[in-house]
C-alpha cells in the first residue's frame, strides 16, 4: 500500500468527488462505460484517485461481461480521464493486477450541457471555474434570481438565494439533477424533501468552515450519499414485503442456529 502512494493524484476527497462529476457532466458516455468510471472513482477513495481492480472484478461487480469492461476502460483511456498501468510483482515476478489512475489533467474542459438560453443575456458558465468555499459565504442580497427563474425550481432557489449568486445556484441545480440521474432508481425525479435536508445541511457546514476546497465536490457527494441511504432502505422494505407475501424465503439465520 505504502508504494501506491507515490501515484496518489488527489489531496482530498472533495477534490476527487469534483473530478468525478466533472467526468460524468462533461462527457457523453454510454451506460457501461459511466458504470465502470463510477465504480472505479468508489474504489479510489483510500489512495485518492488510484484503484487496483481487475478488469473480472468490475465485470462480475456490474454482471458485465469481461471483453464490455475491457471496451469500456479503452474509452476512459482514450478520453485521457484513466490511465492503466501494469504492476510486477515483486515476490512472484510476473504481472500484477493494473493500476487504474484518474487523470485530472487530461480532462478536457467543455461546456457542460446546462440550458443557457440567453433570453435575460445571462453570461454561460466558464466550466473552468472553481469557486473556493469560503467565496461562498458571502450573503448576495442584490442577487435577482428572476434571470434563472425559468431553470430552477422556486423551493431550491428559495434555498439558496440568500447565500450564492446565479451562476453557482445553476451548476448547484445541475449537480443535484445529475446525481439523482446517476444514483437513483427514478433516475429523472428530484425529491425535494431529500435535495432540502442535503442542501441544508451543505449550507451549515459552509457556515461553520468545514468545507475545503469547491462547494460542487462536497455537495455532489453529499446527494449521492443521501440517494445511496434512501435506495439501500427501499431494497430493504421492498425485500421484507417480498418475504412477508411469501414471494422469497428470508435469509437463512447463521448465528442462531
Amino acid at each position: 500500500m505504502k508504494e501506491l502512494r507515490k501515484y496518489e493524484v488527489f489531496q482530498s476527497l472533495g477534490e476527487l468527488n469534483e473530478f468525478s462529476s466533472n467526468v460524468l457532466e462533461r462527457f457523453d458516455l454510454n451506460e457501461n462505460t459511466r458504470r465502470v468510471f463510477v465504480l472505479l472513482t468508489k474504489y479510489s477513495v483510500k489512495i485518492k484517485g488510484v484503484s487496483y481492480l481487475k478488469v473480472q472484478t468490475i465485470a462480475s461487480h456490474l454482471e458485465l461481461s469481461y471483453k464490455t469492461v475491457q471496451r469500456s476502460l479503452k474509452k476512459l483511456g482514450d478520453l485521457k480521464i484513466i490511465q492503466r498501468v501494469k504492476q510486477l510483482r515483486t515476490v512472484k515476478g510476473g504481472l500484477g493486477a493494473s493500476l487504474t489512475i484518474m487523470c485530472p489533467n487530461g480532462l478536457s474542459y467543455r461546456e457542460a450541457p446546462l440550458n443557457t438560453d440567453n433570453k435575460y443575456n445571462l453570461v454561460p458558465f466558464e466550466e473552468r471555474e472553481t469557486v473556493p468555499a469560503k467565496a461562498e459565504k458571502q450573503n448576495i442580497t442584490d442577487n435577482d434570481t428572476t434571470y434563472i427563474s425559468n431553470q430552477v425550481p422556486s423551493w431550491f432557489l428559495k434555498i439558496v438565494k440568500p447565500f450564492f449568486n446565479n451562476h453557482v445556484i445553476l451548476k448547484m441545480w445541475y449537480k443535484v439533477r445529475k446525481t439523482f440521474e446517476i444514483y437513483s432508481s427514478v433516475p429523472y425525479e428530484v425529491q425535494e424533501d431529500t435535495t432540502r435536508e442535503v442542501l441544508e445541511s451543505v449550507i451549515y457546514s459552509i457556515k461553520r468552515g468545514k468545507v475545503r476546497g469547491s462547494i460542487f465536490g462536497y455537495l455532489w457527494n453529499s446527494m449521492r450519499n443521501a440517494i445511496e441511504d434512501i435506495e439501500a432502505e427501499f431494497s430493504a422494505e421492498q425485500r421484507r414485503l417480498a418475504i412477508k407475501e411469501g414471494e422469497l424465503e428470508p435469509l437463512y439465520d447463521w448465528l442462531n442456529t
